[in-house]
């Protein structure tokens, strides 16, 4: 009977446990999981061990690394397996506030209130093996068995062999020295501009004032330009000829 009753107590216990994905909202980041290791516990009639399985747990806050105004977060799929971590109080206070909270449900260790923890996945589904003995030394950010940025003693990689990275002028050559190329030649098409518009500033069109009236002499800072326009207008030309914007 004693163990009975230790039994029965520890089986409304929930601490830790591997579960599966049923379905992931990124927008709120909590998923439904369904834990996928059956409750133990022993039948009060037949003296024997029994199993039973716990329904589907909604809105489990999914774990990423995150501190310090960073975040280290990867997409989660249906069937990924987690490992559900059980918390010894109610959550939904402190989920709210954010602060020191007292729980109204006053249950402990209670099946409503895991977190779920990615990258917990049975043998059945191991990662993909590295590529080579350096791998082991890196940390691996990308798809796996796909393509991978790879940090180590020796710098950062790509992979698999002959993966470029996305930006090359920003990523494989020094981004000041591709810049120092750029500079020179902006700073002459400014200067190529700049002189263009102290040209345009300085010539002037000719214009005539009104009928019987003498014509202006053209007034303009290159000579070439001033030969170029042609005989003066005549006096009978009524409109007055202003320059072009």
């Amino acid at each position: 009977m004693v163990r009975h009753g230790i039994d029965t107590a520890m089986g409304e216990l929930f601490k830790a446990t591997p579960g599966i994905v049923s379905a992931y909202d990124p927008v709120t980041n909590t998923a439904f999981v369904r834990p996928a290791v059956k409750r133990a516990g022993y039948s009060t009639s037949t003296d024997e061990r029994s199993y039973r399985e716990v329904g589907e747990i909604p809105f489990v806050p999914v774990l990423f690394p995150r501190a310090g105004g960073f975040v280290l977060r990867t997409p989660v799929s249906a069937g990924d397996s987690v490992l559900l971590v059980f918390c010894d109080e109610s959550l939904a206070e402190w989920r709210e506030s954010g602060g020191v909270s007292e729980p109204e449900d006053a249950r402990r260790h209670s099946v409503g209130w895991p977190v779920a923890i990615p990258g917990f996945f049975p043998d059945s589904k191991p990662p993909s093996p590295l590529d080579g003995a350096a791998a082991a030394l890196q940390a691996i950010f990308g798809q796996d068995g796909g393509k991978q940025v790879r940090v180590g003693p020796t710098g950062i990689e790509f992979a698999p062999a002959g993966v470029t990275p996305i930006s090359p002028v920003a990523l494989a050559v020094p981004t000041d020295a591709a810049l120092a190329t750029i500079i020179p030649a902006i700073n002459a098409i400014i200067a190529s501009l700049n002189a263009l518009i102290t040209k345009y500033n300085g010539h002037t069109h000719l214009y005539a004032p009104g009928p019987g009236t003498p014509i202006a002499t053209a007034t303009t800072t290159d000579s070439a330009t001033s030969a170029a326009a042609g005989p003066a207008l005549p006096a009978t030309t009524a409109s007055l000829l202003v320059r072009s914007m």
